[in-house]
């Protein structure tokens, strides 16, 4: 029988070394990459990259380089998040592990995403910088931090059916979006989606992949990873970021993964193959604040097989996220 609900464990600790100093004094001196993207095209002078976005402060350590808060000078000091890459730390990690994020794979995502309109559920990019030694992005700052946060602030940490509904619809319609313009996203997760002014934006796209092509590799989170991906089988990356989205409805709704692997040598996937979405909400006890719908839409994203799974046409249809 399925145990109760565990508590999220805390994420891995990203790789640190050579962050904590040069990285910030970096960014500045190499904004002014040798190649260079941005919305709707055109090419700046490097005077004007580096006069365009001034420093305000480093938000995080990201796995491969920093991620500061900047002001864009250009458009009335807007805030905007630049992440910085170390190409350095990119090949060495990627060298022992090629199924770690990867930059390469953010950076062929985000020039197909500034050939296309912003979408209000994708984090808006502004340009990428290549430079013979790092990579830097330019998008949006979302002030929010990520839905996991929301969730583990809330009470009982999980959230009301409806606002669940709510944000679970915003990231189903980011996540059309991205499908329907060819990128699997592979990472779809609680922590990968931002928000700001309370809408959720799909972030992270360092696993991203062509949506149209069978692939492998067990890549993403090992909560939200579907059960194809974990066995190491060969997979439709668009039916595996539904299974990842079924979780992410399921956490939010819970404040507890579903499973911590979906693998047949985990315990709790075992069982829930024998209980279903219903099953394992009725043993935890969930019933009176899950109604009988969304149980249905959970289970029509959590299939195991993955040819049994919705899309997200389908799901956008479903009369709950009307």
């Amino acid at each position: 029988m399925m145990g109760s609900p565990f508590q999220l464990l805390p994420q891995v600790s990203p790789i640190t070394e050579l962050h904590d100093h040069a990285p910030v004094i970096v960014l500045f001196e190499l904004l002014a990459g040798l190649q260079h993207v941005s919305r709707g095209g055109g090419h700046f002078v490097i005077a004007m990259i580096r006069q365009r976005y001034r420093l305000k402060k480093k938000l995080a350590n990201a796995l491969y380089g920093t991620v500061c808060l900047c002001e864009d000078t250009y458009r009335n000091n807007e805030p905007v998040a630049i992440k910085q890459a170390s190409l350095e730390l990119v090949n060495r990690l990627l060298h022992t592990n090629r199924n770690a994020d990867n930059p390469w794979r953010e950076r062929r995502a985000i020039i197909t995403l500034l050939e296309l309109p912003p979408h209000p559920n994708v984090v808006n990019f502004r340009e990428g910088f290549l430079h013979n030694e790092s990579w830097f992005v330019v998008m949006e700052y979302c002030p929010e931090g990520d839905l996991l946060e929301r969730v583990q602030r809330s009470s009982n940490r999980r959230l009301p059916e409806a606002e669940a509904l709510h944000l679970f619809r915003e990231i189903v319609r980011g996540l059309h979006f991205l499908h329907v313009n060819g990128i699997a996203h592979r990472d779809v997760s609680l922590e990968n989606i931002l928000l700001r002014d309370g809408v959720c934006k799909i972030s992270d796209f360092g696993l991203t992949i062509d949506a149209d092509r069978m692939c492998s590799g067990v890549v993403g989170k090992a909560y939200y990873m579907a059960p194809e991906v974990a066995e190491q089988d060969k997979y439709d990356p668009k039916s595996a970021d539904m299974w990842s989205l079924g979780i992410s409805l399921f956490v939010m709704l819970s404040g507890s993964p579903l499973v911590q692997r979906a693998s047949g040598r985990d315990n709790d996937f075992s069982a829930f193959q024998q209980l279903g979405v219903h099953g394992v909400i009725e043993t935890w006890k969930m019933t009176s604040f899950i109604s009988v719908a969304v149980r249905d839409l959970m289970a029509a994203l959590l299939q195991c097989d993955p040819t049994k799974r919705l899309t997200t046409a389908e799901i956008l249809a479903n009369p709950l996220l009307q």
